[in-house]
């Protein structure tokens, strides 16, 4: 699921069967295997001259299974790195679900402060979209309140909460 929802969201071609053993790997909690997966589709598509977007998706599934294989320092930079691609490319609507990934690896390695700001870019980056996903926003913001809870901001927590779950039920409708 991840790497199909990556594709949808970059509009990327090709290398997609590849990329789905990787999500099928991974949803079977071989994560080992699907590293494998995706490191032989990304050298594949190295290899086929591929474009820099087709990589960057590959690299960010890369960095989701790096990240439940808990090598966080890792996914952190390969997240850091599409983050660059995109920013270079001017695809700034695009960097929510990566800047969301790289928060949760710097949340992991307890990097609150990083987490945060993180989201907060996916936040402000969601919200001046003219057609800004709601659910999504309500989403990150109720990952926002869990990491204010756990930084010991209680009051921020809360308020984050409670638009996060605004936002849902709005969206739910």
């Amino acid at each position: 699921m991840f790497s199909a929802l990556l594709l949808v969201l970059f509009g990327a071609t090709g290398q997609a069967q590849s990329l789905e053993d990787a999500d099928r790997l991974f949803n079977q909690g071989q994560y080992a295997e699907a590293l494998s997966a995706v490191d032989a589709a990304r050298s594949e598509a190295v290899g086929t001259g591929a474009d820099d977007l087709t990589l960057a998706v590959h690299d960010n599934t890369r960095g989701l299974i790096l990240t439940a294989l808990g090598r966080h320092e890792e996914s952190v930079l390969v997240f850091e790195s599409v983050v660059a691609y995109l920013e270079s490319a001017d695809m700034e609507e695009q960097m929510p679900t990566v800047l969301m990934n790289l928060a949760n690896s710097w949340e992991f390695l307890g990097e609150l402060a990083r987490a945060r700001a993180h989201m907060d870019r996916a936040l402000t980056i969601l919200g001046a979209s003219e057609d800004a996903d709601q659910a999504a926003i309500g989403d990150i913001l109720i990952q926002a309140a869990a990491l204010s809870a756990k930084g010991g901001d209680l009051a921020v927590a809360l308020t984050q909460m409670q638009r996060g779950l605004k936002l849902q039920a709005e969206v739910l409708g």
